[in-house]
């Protein structure tokens, strides 16, 4: 990493800094001067923020809304609502009652509405209801959005980054892991790897099953579409273009850049064959050197970035469901059931902490 140069020093955070939710380490690895060692994938869960005060350029979030609502080829938001009806009277049978639900990543409104409430309501009556998000808006929509569709269930959400951090409390009930959405296939990886050679799934696979009480479940859905065709269209809307390139913006205003051209930026991606694997990245206008702070701890580094070069700031793997399977065995749970839905490019697994 020779183009960046980290030292601590005496900066001091202004009030857009307070709210920092980028990690300045996944930013420094992203911009990565050589491929070799440039770490793919890490800025997955910052494309999704929104704005924080007026004027904010950060829109993630609203782009996201505009991309699920708007884009017809986007299957994984189309078919997920429909594969988890198919897949709700399992889960309820083999749950039952009385479960706590965490909700990790529980997304907007329209998500609670169209995903999270099927599941909800084949295992109620539930316990509690804890949504988990490191951003506190999605926090506070799914809390506002599940206490109007069952208005005397308790509710109880967290800010906590899940890819880092264990859940809280989970040895305390009988609990139930949700993550809809598919993003679990969003994993870092460095550049030739293919899913076989990432250590990420079983890394977190296993925190999560660290976070679940023996005989604590897990439901999750993923992609597992392999067709470079419908890959490509899926992606190819300019919503989605927004979203991708937006976390310029969050990179400039969380960490403290303000000699950052954030709009030098494009995106773009590509079907990697030899990952079964979508890459997203940035791609600069222009030759720019700009330097970001961490606001917590003083820490500065110089970037350098290189037109045309590709900086792939979010991976979407697709791993088949026989791959995904041997990950959670690996990882300490036990798969109970699954299903595919009609397309074959859905899956959604419901597995038992072992």
């Amino acid at each position: 990493m020779d183009n960046i140069v980290i030292k601590n020093n005496d900066f001091n955070p202004v009030n857009r800094g307070k709210n920092l939710t980028i990690d300045f380490d996944n930013v420094v690895k992203t911009f990565d001067q050589n491929p070799k060692t440039r770490v793919h994938g890490l800025l997955s869960a910052d494309i999704y923020d929104t704005p924080q005060f007026e004027g904010d350029r950060v829109n993630g979030s609203v782009f996201y809304r505009e991309a699920i609502t708007t884009s017809p080829d986007y299957y994984l938001y189309n078919g997920e609502p429909l594969l988890l009806r198919e897949f709700a009277g399992t889960i309820g049978e083999v749950v039952g009652k009385g479960a706590t639900i965490y909700d990790l990543g529980p997304g907007p409104s329209e998500a609670i509405e169209n995903k999270t409430a099927i599941l909800l309501d084949s295992v109620a009556p539930y316990h509690i209801y804890k949504p988990i998000d490191v951003a506190p808006h999605f926090i506070e929509a799914a809390e506002n959005t599940v206490l109007k569709l069952h208005p005397n269930l308790p509710v109880k959400g967290e800010v906590l980054n899940f890819q880092k951090q264990q859940l809280p409390d989970t040895e305390n009930d009988k609990s139930l892991i949700l993550y809809l959405g598919s993003t679990i296939s969003n994993a870092p990886s460095l550049e030739g790897w293919k899913l076989a050679d990432n250590p990420h799934y079983v890394q977190y696979l296993s925190l999560l099953r660290r976070s679940a009480a023996n005989k604590g479940y897990f439901v999750f859905t993923h992609d597992c579409n392999q067709d470079e065709i419908s890959q490509v269209a899926s992606y190819n809307y300019k919503s989605f273009a927004n979203i991708f390139s937006n976390v310029t913006h969050k990179i400039k205003r969380d960490l403290l850049s303000d000699d950052m051209d954030a709009d030098a930026f494009k995106y773009g991606y590509e079907w990697n064959a030899r990952a079964n694997c979508v890459e997203h990245a940035l791609v600069p206008l222009k030759d720019q050197t700009f330097t970001i702070h961490d606001p917590f701890d003083g820490r500065s580094a110089l970037i350098s970035v290189k037109k045309d070069e590709r900086y792939v700031h979010v991976n979407s793997y697709k791993p088949k469901v026989g791959q995904m399977q041997q990950k959670l065995l690996a990882s300490g749970w036990q798969p109970i059931a699954h299903q595919v839905d009609e397309t074959g490019r859905l899956a959604t697994h419901l597995c038992l902490a072992v």
